[in-house]
């Protein structure tokens, strides 16, 4: 479990003096056909996102991008790049990006991929397999 610590700016407490703020739980998932767990590449689980849910997913858009199951891509796209210009191109366009995060709620599944200047959603509902959402924006300034 990934920890949050503080430290004290003052000079006069030792460097190494850390008070333990608190303890986040972090859930992660992979599918891999390796015999041993990976060392990275794990995507991250929103609470509302369980286990099977999420490995769910990931098998689906991996099916998705490897064309071993048929789908209509409803695409957004904000960065007018061409990344919705036909499915070839939003398959290839995924296929440059790792999810780093699954969020969920009802029976929606949503992938999150960031890139350097753009954020893309891909959401996949098991209500509607036939169908796949993708937006690809550009997020607000922080």
């Amino acid at each position: 479990m990934p920890a949050r610590y503080q430290t004290s700016v003052d000079p006069s407490v030792a460097s190494d003096a850390a008070i333990l703020l608190t303890v986040e739980e972090k859930r992660e998932v992979i599918v891999t056909n390796a015999a041993t767990c990976p060392a990275k590449g794990y995507v991250d689980m929103d609470s509302r996102v369980d286990a099977a849910a999420a490995i769910g997913a990931l098998i689906r858009f991996d099916n998705v991008l490897n064309q071993q199951v048929k789908v209509e891509f409803a695409c957004d796209d904000q960065t007018r790049t061409g990344f919705c210009k036909d499915g070839a191109a939003i398959r290839r366009e995924l296929k440059l990006l790792r999810p780093r995060e699954i969020r969920g709620g009802g029976s929606a599944v949503t992938l999150m991929f960031l890139g350097k200047r753009n954020l893309t959603l891909v959401s996949l509902d098991t209500a509607r397999p036939e169908s796949v959402q993708v937006r690809n924006i550009i997020p607000p300034a922080s």
